[in-house]
């Protein structure tokens, strides 16, 4: 089984985090729109649309993954987050074509609020987002995942999941957090929701 290992760094200039552990059956990729050199990561340049925020274009390459890596499986992980874990071992820990982390929010809408609190996107985009999936019967409590890993067999059920999230996210806000627990819901992918304990197992977060 191919696995890729993948991230974005555009319209920034920090540095990309060096994983924890690099399994050389591995492939690591980052997409960047300047020059980079990492001995762990393969860089791959954009160009950087002028007419599409740089968090858009990153967050394209993240959700529509069956787009950008070829490969029988794949982990994403944000830029400002250190992968922990063993690609390969961290595959053998669940059989579904998806792998997530819970939050610890546990809820879409709390979510909402504190992104509007920390001015992570437009208020009227987040408010649009969340406000559309309340009308349409999602309940608070229904779930929240961390957006910045995902582990993701590459098969035709994740490639539509893929596209009804980044639907989500080309019509609302790009903070994938809120529409993600929707995403996998709806499109009747097979997902393993790890315990928020477990978040330190597959990465940290720079600074935490």
């Amino acid at each position: 089984m191919k696995i890729v290992v993948f991230t974005a760094s555009i319209g920034e200039r920090r540095g990309l985090y060096t994983p924890n552990t690099v399994n050389k059956s591995v492939e690591y990729l980052a997409f960047v729109d300047r020059r980079v050199n990492h001995k762990v990561w393969k860089t791959i340049r954009v160009d950087r649309d002028p007419d599409v925020a740089a968090v858009r274009q990153a967050k394209e390459i993240k959700v529509l993954a069956n787009k950008f890596v070829e490969a029988d499986a794949s982990i994403w992980i944000d830029r400002h987050c250190r992968l922990m874990c063993d690609p390969i071992k961290a595959f053998d820990q669940f059989d579904e074509d998806v792998g997530v982390v819970r939050h610890y929010r546990r809820d879409i809408f709390k979510e909402g609020r504190a992104c509007r609190e920390r001015k992570k996107d437009a208020p009227e985009l987040i408010h649009r987002t969340v406000d559309r999936f309340r009308l349409e019967g999602w309940r608070p409590g229904s779930g929240l995942f961390y957006g910045g890993f995902m582990m993701r067999r590459h098969s035709a059920d994740v490639e539509k999941f893929n596209r009804l999230w980044w639907n989500y996210i080309e019509s609302g806000s790009v903070r994938d957090q809120l529409s993600l627990p929707v995403a996998i819901e709806r499109s009747g992918v097979s997902a393993h929701k790890f315990q928020n304990r477990r978040r330190g197992f597959f990465f940290r977060i720079r600074g935490k």
